[in-house]
Order: C-alpha cells, then structure tokens, then sequence
C-alpha cells in the first residue's frame, strides 16, 4: 500500500543519493532543511554537507541550530560546515566557545581544538 510517508522515505532517498554523490549545490536547500529535521542521523549529516554549498544567508541559521543537536557527530558536522562560511559565521563564535568546555563529548571538543574550519 503506498503511503506518503513511503513516498517521503523514497524521496529522502533520493536526496541522499545525490548529495553523497557529490552534487549537493544541485539539492534545493529547503530539501536540506527539511532533512535537518529527520531522525536519520545520515540524511543530518548529509544535509548538513550540503548546506556548505548554499549562500550563508541559506545555511548559517540551520547550521547554527544543529550545534545544539543531541548526537555529538551532528554537533561536529555542523561546526565544520560553519567552518566553511569563515567570518559569515561570527555570529556563532560564543557558542562555539561555550561548546569547547562544555560539550561532553570529546570529539566535539576536538573538532573545535582542531579549529572550526576542516
């Protein structure tokens, strides 16, 4: 029986594809967005990946908003993605430094100790 929750799956599915096939900047950013708010930690990171390809005026917001996610492995894809924006990511720096003594998670702390940018 289809249903559209079957239908999102597939299209997640798609999406995915393409961007780990390297075509993020293809990817409509609010399809990014809406990956952002699955539970799929893979379509998060891939989404995430995606986002660097998009102006900041697109990405920054929802970057910024990841740093706050429960799994420590979107924390540390969302801060080398706001890595990629440079200075377009000022606004984020108090939080990046609470979260290098704060966050729990050591490889959050040393993805911040490695610097911010990959």
């Amino acid at each position: 029986m289809w249903t559209s929750q079957g239908a999102q799956k597939t299209n997640n599915t798609t999406i995915l594809t393409v961007l780990l096939v390297g075509a993020a900047s293809q990817v409509d950013p609010a399809e990014c967005l809406l990956l952002l708010t699955e539970d799929d930690k893979e379509a998060k990171r891939c989404a995430i990946k995606a986002l660097e390809q998009h102006p900041g005026s697109i990405a920054l917001e929802p970057l910024g908003q990841m740093l706050d996610d429960g799994d420590a492995g979107i924390r540390t894809a969302a801060i080398g993605s706001l890595g990629k924006f440079g200075k377009e990511a000022a606004p984020f720096a108090a939080k990046l430094i609470q979260m290098s003594t704060e966050d729990e998670d050591a490889r959050v702390k040393a993805r911040l100790g490695a610097g911010v940018a990959r």
